[in-house]
């Protein structure tokens, strides 16, 4: 699940809400960048971890959303303000996707009533004229509204313009997804409008919230349930190993990993978590053990000179590449990362060390004497 507020003053400063918590996912940068593509501007106030100041949504909930049957959630749905569920927990693997869906869609809401009826007024168009209803082909590019054919317009003259015509410059969304979002329909401005949200309340001018009863919904089905996840960024990994014969040290050559992750939403935390990823994969596969009984962990004597991780001479630093892909269409979604990333690190690495000796191993870690003992 998703909740968010996002609102745009007079001065086109933005300011958003969210209810997950950062956890090193770069969600507050994240919210920022899902919500500047449609409004234009990196936000001034991000806030992560409010969960109480949603009331204008009325949100209601029963049962349980990983348990229920297809037809109890078909009868709740009746109830414009039932969703399955109010909250989530947050995850480091979807935590910023997943996190940042209700402000991406409130945001498209203060686009499409609020911003762009401002801009149509700026540049003289009557809003029941043609270019009225291609709002989908504008795009901010430095700051400025642009339109092929038309005057580029700044974030704030337009924010000023949408706040003196009373238009939205504020939406409060939930989301809920299973792995699929809900999508519904609201009336706004006279207007029918469906996203991938559940619940919607916005505010006109400096104005109140006021809650948007939908008008028809599609939660995602019960049977999702028995799926596993589904987007989660698909990754793969070479390396290149040299092992001493004489010794069995292990030397990590070169290495390469892919990702397909969708749009980034922070490209600099996604190579960061690609990069950490790699070291923690060559610490599963050939350092980290926690032994049981007196001699482990759990005699509270333990620290990094027992459990081993790896260190940056057990790195190819300088031979480590690290692609990822572009989106496969413009508006492709953001795919899940974090842990994934080292998953096939350590299948790469077995499957090297199983090519240099001959030898498949079937547990793990991999030392440098299990290396020696079957070299020698």
């Amino acid at each position: 699940c998703s909740r968010s507020t996002v609102e745009i003053n007079p001065q086109g400063r933005i300011a958003i809400h969210g209810d997950h918590v950062e956890m090193g996912t770069g969600l507050g940068t994240a919210l920022a960048n899902r919500v500047a593509a449609h409004l234009g501007g990196v936000a001034d106030e991000v806030t992560v971890h409010e969960v109480d100041t949603y009331g204008a949504l009325a949100l209601v909930t029963s049962g349980n959303s990983y348990t229920m049957n297809q037809a109890t959630q078909d009868v709740a749905a009746k109830n414009p303000r039932w969703v399955p569920a109010i909250s989530s927990a947050t995850f480091a693997s979807n935590g910023a996707h997943v996190g940042t869906q209700a402000a991406a869609e409130a945001a498209r809401v203060i686009f499409r009533f609020g911003l762009w009826p401002a801009a149509l007024e700026l540049w003289g168009i009557a809003p029941t004229g043609p270019t009225a209803k291609e709002w989908a082909k504008a795009q901010w590019k430095d700051g400025q509204l642009i339109m092929p054919g038309l005057a580029p317009l700044p974030l704030p003259a337009v924010a000023a313009k949408a706040h003196a015509r009373n238009g939205v410059t504020g939406a409060m969304a939930h989301a809920f997804s299973r792995w699929g979002w809900s999508r519904a329909t609201f009336p706004v401005a006279g207007q029918t409008w469906t996203a991938d949200i559940d619940a919607l309340a916005v505010r006109r001018g400096g104005g109140k919230y006021a809650r948007l009863d939908r008008v028809g919904v599609k939660f995602p089905p019960t049977d999702n349930n028995r799926f596993g996840k589904v987007y989660t960024t698909t990754c793969g990994t070479l390396v290149r190993v040299e092992i001493v014969r004489a010794t069995g040290a292990l030397r990590i050559a070169k290495a390469y990993s892919v990702f397909e992750c969708g749009k980034a939403l922070v490209p600099e935390v996604v190579l960061g978590q690609a990069q950490g990823g790699f070291a923690m994969g060559v610490g599963y596969a050939l350092f980290e053990t926690l032994p049981p009984y007196e001699g482990g962990p759990g005699n509270g004597q333990w620290n990094l000179g027992q459990y081993l991780v790896a260190r940056g001479s057990d790195l190819p630093l300088r031979d480590l590449e690290i692609e990822v892909l572009p989106p496969v269409t413009p508006d492709e979604p953001p795919k899940g990362m974090a842990e994934v990333v080292m998953i096939p690190v350590v299948a790469a690495l077995l499957n090297a060390i199983a090519d240099a000796t001959g030898r498949r191993f079937q547990s793990l870690p991999v030392t440098q004497a299990m290396l020696k003992g079957v070299l020698s």
